[in-house]
């Protein structure tokens, strides 16, 4: 690819968990032998209290996120130009196709989109733009044949919202962490079998 694979990872405040998100999935890329050149992964909020530090309690848990690091409000110019848009909950995705409607067909909840890659087929063959499109296909065609004979429907609306800690009580900012690196994960790993970034 002559321009990076934008990603960008969003939630409320930008200090938990779209940070979080952020910094696994580089690590995940970067693991893999991918720089910022091939895939730029950002995060952003939704409602940012600018330059607000990021949260302590998250670096603890999965360590190395950037210390200097402040909370950045999401811009329509940043949508516009992702490839690929992974929110925290619902509520994420449509504050960001109301401000981008064009982001819609690649805004997924991280949730969302690591069910979905439980259903792309092979994608050794296709490139990661294209793996994108067979997410929106899974989306909007949820009885798909290739997958309803062998489970459930992949898109029953339920589950897809990651909770905050910094709303729901810091107890929770294990389990939210862990949902957060279970999606980043699947996300990656399928991203990262397409012919975009296999020798």
């Amino acid at each position: 690819m002559s321009e990076p694979f934008r990603i960008v990872t969003v939630c409320t405040m930008n200090i938990c968990r779209s940070p979080v998100a952020e910094e696994l999935l580089r690590r995940s890329f970067n693991d893999a032998g991918f720089d910022d050149s091939a895939v730029l992964v950002r995060s952003a909020g939704i409602k940012v209290r600018e330059g607000a530090p990021l949260c302590d309690v998250a670096q603890s848990l999965i360590g190395n996120l950037e210390p200097e690091g402040t909370a950045n409000q999401v811009t329509r110019e940043q949508l516009a130009d992702a490839d690929l848009v992974l929110t925290a909950d619902r509520r994420h995705r449509s504050a960001c196709i109301e401000l981008e409607p064009n982001c819609a067909p690649h805004a997924f909840t991280l949730r969302e989109a690591a069910r979905a890659c439980e259903f792309v087929p092979d994608s050794r063959q296709a490139s990661v733009l294209e793996v994108v499109g067979r997410m929106n296909e899974l989306r909007n065609n949820p009885d798909n044949q290739s997958v309803s004979n062998v489970r459930p429907s992949p898109f029953v609306p339920h589950d897809d919202d990651i909770a905050d800690p910094h709303v729901v009580g810091f107890g929770h900012h294990g389990p939210s962490i862990q949902l957060v690196t279970d999606a980043t994960t699947s996300i990656a790993a399928t991203l990262l079998q397409s012919g975009t970034f296999r020798p």
